[in-house]
């Protein structure tokens, strides 16, 4: 029995774990590098452990320091959470070594989706649909993705669209491989401009039985890392039999590897319908948060019952009404299952009843599918014509599948091969068919429900990844101290919401730092609601009107996503970003004017604190005389002049002003007729404001400058700390505009430094594993004359 846990994590997936475990009435405990020592998770455990050092090798990343935190602490669980360790199967044996409970799967399970090359091959043996390797890559087979086999997150991963291209990116593929994995291989695959990323969350119990929980969709990503899920899939709605196939296809990939506790299995997806395998995660996933929404399920807490040998059918949540069970892997026979389920997965006709099919391999991968392998005999047809008889109000019973089960396995009668309902005109089944020899087998499909367990899916929900990052710079992640993160209408924090509305999952507060030796998510934040629509807009409009100072954010990309009439009609895929233009969708929600004018109301607001704080003696103000002040925005230089006059207030550039209050953090002014209140926040480095025109960061500009404070001409400076990984020129070389002079490793990206200008470099004084800190010089290049 479980009676402390310890999270061998960080952030917001620490915090989440300790929410549910609270719930089980068990304890907490927390371990923290040095940079995460006054993160929120360390104050809310129980107990907590410091790992000396900041980086992940000093200190998530060791196993042995981790577990002795485990036992120090009385703690008797781990739970991984995701990244770090959490796939690491060699940790996973040493807890289980050390008699603490491991909250995930076998090792064995984790060793077999370790490595992706070998994952697939797996798979393709179970019938799974994989996208066929490329080794020898000619002009032909391009586009290809390069990808670390043992990989995930983005990094390893490279598109090379010319030959001449590919030697470059293989090396930067084993480069970021080796030090975000360890191990350099990589292997290539043909690479789908506009694939959807689909992938289905299983839970599978240690007595054979498997669920899928429901698909999520995760195709908006940049740089190959998901920034956008939802649940459920727009493409898998639209398309009928979808679901089923993933859901086959799943539980298909589970039972090859004698899966225990939470996975999700990953697909790639084409417009039609087909599917391919891309991996299996052998852990919970960030996007987990959609699939607890639409299910009513705590995903945690499943997988800390299923880690203490409960069986799935006993432990439904309490917050989703449960079907009748559903026949699992390894039942033996006769089990009863659930009615009312349309056979194409579909939520349309879940008025209806039907009798459940087992399924086999055939079943799962569509019809002439391209560069896939595909079970013989693999039929993408999915008839209606059974469900347009009359209602069934009968159960029915058949032999469940067993992993193992050799040979010609029966299927309940009335199914054809399949796995779809056969009937005459009269509405009677047909005979009983069998499943040839030597056909990969899965278990039975019980109906009732899309997820073979849970509840009917309800609703739709979105999740965004809030990520320290400037979209508009390459996605170049950002450090520094969270000033303030407020989003307004949150109705839950890490827990499984009764109702629609805005859940928050935050790794961090107010005043946090964010450091470059961790990812730079801050927060997740996911609309619940009725429809798909609804949860976009609200969380569009949710985000738009947050709070969050100090840190560039990709906050105004995602409103702008949310927003955009193509992704309100399910128009998704991994292309989505490059498609629309970057250049637009990262444009900041706040345009010129709404900088002016906001920058108006910061000078009122500084205007309003000095009149609040005591005037020393001899000091004169001349309220009439010009006020000017100059602030720094994202588009460039914003001058403020104005002057208090008897008739009010006169500022440069507008004809039609009134200020109808100003107090230090307040401002009310109408302009053109039209109210609008801003909203003032001061802090030692920036000013923000936020109103309906659009959240704006303002830096004042100091009237006078440092000239030993000025870079050379030509210097190439940090845009944050980290660390020199790669350097590709010398000092005195000539460079051309554009050529890539080094590689800076920050955030667990690397990130390329290129010659802004064709000339000779004149300076390097930096070499490769170097540590710099933001605003260094890298180098300097002496441009042509």
């Amino acid at each position: 029995m479980i009676t402390s846990v310890l999270v061998a994590n960080r952030g917001e997936i620490a915090r989440r774990v300790f929410r549910t475990c609270r719930a089980l009435g068990l304890g907490c405990v927390a371990v923290y590098s040095d940079a995460d020592a006054a993160a929120p998770h360390v104050h809310e455990a129980d107990a907590a452990v410091r790992l000396p050092g900041n980086s992940p090798a000093e200190t998530y990343l060791r196993g042995s320091l981790i577990i002795e935190a485990a036992l120090r602490a009385g703690a008797d669980a781990i739970h991984p959470g995701y990244g770090f360790l959490s796939e690491n199967a060699d940790f996973a044996r040493e807890v289980i070594a050390a008699g603490l409970t491991w909250i995930g799967p076998s090792p064995e399970a984790i060793d077999q989706m370790g490595s992706k090359i070998a994952a697939k091959e797996l798979m393709a043996a179970a019938g799974v649909p994989v996208l066929s390797e490329v080794d020898n890559v000619t002009a032909a087979d391009l586009p290809v993705l390069i990808k670390a086999s043992a990989g995930g997150g983005g990094r390893g991963m490279r598109i090379v669209r010319a030959l001449d291209d590919l030697p470059g990116e293989l090396e930067a593929a084993r480069s970021e491989a080796v030090s975000a994995f360890g191990d350099p291989t990589v292997f290539c695959e043909p690479y789908l401009e506009t694939g959807r990323h689909i992938e289905v969350q299983i839970m599978a119990d240690q007595h054979g039985e498997i669920w899928p929980v429901g698909e999520r969709e995760c195709s908006i990503q940049r740089r190959h890392q998901k920034v956008i899920e939802e649940a459920p899939s727009p493409l898998v709605e639209r398309t009928p039999g979808m679901r089923a196939r993933l859901f086959a296809a799943a539980r298909a990939a589970a039972s090859a590897i004698s899966y225990t506790g939470a996975g999700t299995v990953e697909f790639l997806a084409d417009e039609q319908g087909r599917f391919y395998f891309l991996e299996m995660n052998t852990r919970l996933q960030v996007e987990h948060p959609v699939t607890e929404c639409t299910t009513g399920a705590d995903l945690v807490r499943l997988q800390i019952l299923i880690a203490q040998g409960a069986h799935l059918r006993t432990i439904a949540p309490p917050t989703a009404a449960f079907p009748a069970p559903g026949i699992g892997q390894g039942d033996p026979l006769d089990s009863t299952l659930p009615q009312g389920s349309d056979s194409s997965g579909s939520r349309a006709a879940q008025s209806r009843t039907g009798v459940s099919a087992a399924a086999s391999a055939s079943a799962i991968a569509a019809e002439g599918a391209p560069n896939s392998t595909l079970p013989q005999g693999a039929d993408s047809s999915e008839s209606d014509a059974a469900r347009s008889q009359t209602d069934l109000s009968t159960t029915a019973s058949a032999p469940g599948i067993r992993q193992g089960d050799p040979l010609g396995s029966t299927l309940p009668q009335g199914s054809d091969s399949s796995g779809q309902l056969a009937s005459d005109a009269s509405g009677a089944s047909s005979s009983t068919t069998t499943i040839p020899q030597g056909e990969p087998l899965i278990s039975m499909l019980p109906q009732g429900s899309d997820n073979f367990g849970l509840s009917p899916v309800r609703g739709h929900a979105i999740e965004v990844r809030l990520y320290a990052e400037d979209p508009a710079q390459d996605w170049r992640p950002q450090s520094g101290v969270v000033h303030r993160l407020a989003v307004p209408g949150v109705t839950s924090e890490f827990t499984v919401p009764g109702e629609p509305g805005l859940r928050l999952d935050s790794g961090v507060q107010d005043g946090s730092a964010v450091s470059v030796f961790y990812d730079p998510m801050l927060a997740k934040v996911i609309s619940f609601a009725p429809t798909r629509d609804e949860a976009a807009l609200g969380l569009a409009g949710a985000l738009a009107r947050a709070e969050i100072h100090g840190l560039t954010t990709n906050r105004d990309l995602l409103v702008r996503v949310l927003r955009h009439p193509e992704f309100l009609a399910g128009n998704t895929d991994t292309a989505f970003l490059d498609r629309h233009g970057l250049a637009v969708l990262a444009e900041p929600l706040a345009d010129k004017d709404a900088e002016a004018v906001s920058a108006l109301a910061a000078a009122l607001a500084d205007a309003a604190a000095r009149r609040s704080m005591d005037v020393p003696s001899g000091w004169r103000n001349v309220p009439s005389q010009p006020q000017r002040k100059v602030y720094s925005t994202a588009s460039g230089d914003v001058e403020v002049t104005y002057r208090h006059t008897r008739a009010g207030l006169v500022a440069d550039g507008y004809s039609d002003l009134r200020l109808l209050s100003a107090e230090p953090d307040a401002v009310v002014l109408e302009l053109a007729g039209v109210r609008r209140a801003f909203r003032v926040s001061v802090y030692p480095d920036v000013v923000c404001v936020d109103s309906p025109l659009g959240p704006v960061t303002l830096t004042p500009v100091p009237r006078f400058t440092d000239p030993s404070s000025q870079a050379a001409p030509g210097s190439l400076l940090a845009p944050m700390p980290g660390t020199v990984v790669r350097v590709a020129v010398s000092a005195g070389d000539q460079v051309e505009q554009g050529q890539p002079l080094l590689w800076l490793e920050a955030m667990k990206m690397e990130h390329k430094i290129t010659a802004p200008a064709a000339g000779t470099l004149s300076s390097l004084p930096v070499a490769a594993g170097q540590q710099v800190d933001l605003g260094a010089v890298l180098a300097v290049v002496t441009p042509l004359e």
